[in-house]
């Protein structure tokens, strides 16, 4: 094309040696050109850092409102929960007042009642099925590490195997209801451990189930007694 040609190009030099004034205009428009959007660019430039500013405090107290409704809707389901928690203590207490009432009535105040109302417990706390047997509510708590570490120290004290006192406890509902009948001293509130009725391994079996339950809400008030152990 003609306007891409270097006959056009020299003519358009010699145009402009020509007529400085119109070549310096067209410079100076374009100069200005040049300053206007540069201008406009930081301008807008401006708007934006405002604009995402804006946002961004809009965004903070957003999440300021949040964090405070959070924390106030987390304050109230803690006093929910703390609430239900007492109000589930007082049930299971006033539950347990009246097993022991029951023990007591039916005379099974002893270690077999005292047995039976461990593993009433520990339904009540829905860690055993409701359906299960006073013997497999034993052999659960057994499995337990409070059970466990007041083994170890029961079996060093009487200086007895853990694998044996264990053994025991697979059939220690079956013994104590061949071994006890009627209230031992419902009159203190006191359940008896009568040694001479039981193997060394069961009476400490027994121990160890009754200290278990000395760290729980409303336990059992209990004894040991080996002054008969061996006399029958």
């Amino acid at each position: 094309m003609f306007a891409d040609s270097a006959a056009f190009r020299e003519l358009e030099a010699k145009w402009f040696n020509r007529f400085p004034s119109l070549r310096n205009a067209l410079l100076r428009v374009l100069h200005e050109n040049g300053a206007m959007s540069f201008k406009h660019f930081e301008e807008e430039q401006v708007k934006m850092f405002k604009y995402l500013e804006g946002q961004t405090k809009c965004f903070q107290n957003e999440n300021t409102v949040f964090l405070k409704h959070f924390k106030a809707k987390e304050k109230r389901q803690d006093k929910e929960v703390k609430e239900l928690i007492m109000q589930n203590c007082d049930l299971i207490d006033a539950a347990l007042q009246e097993r022991t009432k029951r023990m007591k009535s039916e005379a099974k105040y002893n270690v077999r009642g005292a047995l039976a109302r461990m593993v009433y417990f520990v339904k009540l706390q829905k860690k055993v099925p409701p359906t299960a047997s006073i013997q497999q509510g034993l052999d659960w708590l057994a499995k337990q590490r409070e059970f466990i570490t007041v083994l170890h120290k029961e079996v060093q004290i009487r200086q007895l195997c853990a694998k044996e006192v264990m053994a025991c406890v697979n059939r220690l509902h079956e013994v104590v209801s061949n071994h006890t009948n009627g209230n031992d001293d419902a009159f203190n509130d006191i359940v008896i451990v009568r040694a001479a009725k039981f193997s060394d391994n069961e009476g400490a079996a027994l121990v160890i189930f009754l200290k278990v339950q000395s760290n729980w809400p409303n336990p059992v008030n209990w004894r040991e007694d080996t002054s008969e152990k061996g006399g029958e």
